[in-house]
């Protein structure tokens, strides 16, 4: 919080009221209901103007979500592997944030209900980009084939499968040569081969680090949700 446990000359009344004041100026800053995650809400501090400006930007993300809810509804043709994807990891985001919302108020306001609520925020705030480019058809193939398994494998309750899928998808499994590399035009065709299925996307852009982790929250909870699932096939 960037407070001193201790100020000199103060007493143990005085460093209590300290303490609960920094936390309610924390929670404020970090914890917003309805807010973003905390790089959003650290535009409360630039006064009332600024606040308004967020809210409504991220309400305008809200309404982005609802028109999107809404198109998928009305789309009853044949599902691509785009829509398929996107429909549902924006299922279990909505699932998940109904979870959080019937925790009693005592869970939600402590510690670990806070971080909770934070976490659900960010991962919405991050798979973001990915819902736009699952809407425009725009998102890389070698991805999206992986994803199609991860959904795969995550509805049939075969979450340790699902998780090798990520760890492809995230680490990949190209084959890089020991020692110097990269040192001649020899050198550099061999690389040239190396398919792009095997290349690890996570390391390609922030944007692709941020969504991949996200979904990785969202197998996690999801796996924790099954009940109906083995402990054999869940990642411990």
């Amino acid at each position: 919080m960037g407070e001193p446990v201790t100020v000199f000359g103060e007493t143990g009344e005085g460093r209590a009221a300290r303490l609960v004041a920094a936390v309610a100026a924390h929670e404020h800053d970090d914890f917003q209901i309805g807010g973003g995650h905390e790089i959003k809400n650290q535009f409360l501090r630039q006064g009332s103007e600024g606040s308004i400006r967020t809210t409504d930007s991220n309400n305008h993300g809200d309404k982005d979500d609802d028109d999107d809810d809404k198109d998928d509804e009305k789309d009853d043709g044949p599902v691509s592997d785009y829509t398929y994807v996107r429909r549902f990891f924006k299922t279990l985001l909505k699932q998940w944030e109904e979870d959080l919302n019937a925790r009693p108020e005592q869970v939600k306001g402590s510690i670990q209900g806070r971080r909770d609520t934070r976490t659900q925020k960010q991962s919405k705030d991050y798979l973001r980009p990915m819902f736009k480019l699952c809407k425009q058809h725009a998102l890389n193939p070698g991805i999206l084939a992986n994803l199609v398994k991860m959904v795969n494998f995550m509805k049939e309750g075969e979450f340790v499968k699902a998780h090798d899928v990520y760890m492809l998808t995230a680490i990949g499994n190209a084959p890089w040569p020991i020692g110097l590399t990269m040192v001649g035009i020899h050198e550099r065709s061999g690389r040239e081969k190396i398919e792009s299925r095997n290349v690890a996307h996570i390391m390609n852009n922030e944007a692709q680090r941020k969504y991949l982790v996200s979904i990785k929250r969202l197998m996690t909870w999801l796996q924790e949700k099954r009940t109906d699932v083995p402990p054999s096939k869940k990642v411990m």
